[in-house]
């Protein structure tokens, strides 16, 4: 059995309380957790996995040289969906490439979801401290 660390306990005590609060998700959901590699993206999958929450993860390639090297890292081929995209390419002249990229990456997985039938969304923004 994995013991449980104190940091652990501590994040997956406020994401109940958080749920508790605004009934973000049930039981019966299947919550679709965009990854992006990073630590916090990362941990949020993992602690929802370790809560039993079914959750589906899905990882937005923004090109077709982009690294997911994180998933092999990770032992995670099995765990998070890969959508490839060519975002880069169609944003890069545009006057606001980052507002344009962030709308097409939340396009890319409003569409994976509409194709899962994954009928909720939940925008999480984690900011790490």
């Amino acid at each position: 059995m994995v013991k449980t660390s104190k940091l652990e306990r501590l994040i997956t005590d406020y994401i109940r309380q958080a749920n508790h609060n605004w009934s973000l998700f049930t039981t019966d959901d299947i919550l679709l957790v965009a990854v992006s590699g990073g630590k916090d993206s990362l941990a949020l999958f993992y602690l929802l996995e370790k809560m039993k929450i079914n959750v589906q993860a899905v990882h937005v390639c923004l090109s077709k040289q982009s690294k997911t090297d994180f998933i092999i890292h990770n032992n995670l081929e099995d765990k998070i969906n890969v959508i490839e995209t060519n975002i880069l390419k169609e944003v890069s002249n545009d006057k606001n490439p980052c507002f344009s990229c962030s709308k097409k990456r939340r396009k890319a997985l409003v569409e994976y979801a509409d194709k899962k039938t994954l009928k909720k969304l939940q925008w999480l923004i984690i900011e790490m401290m």
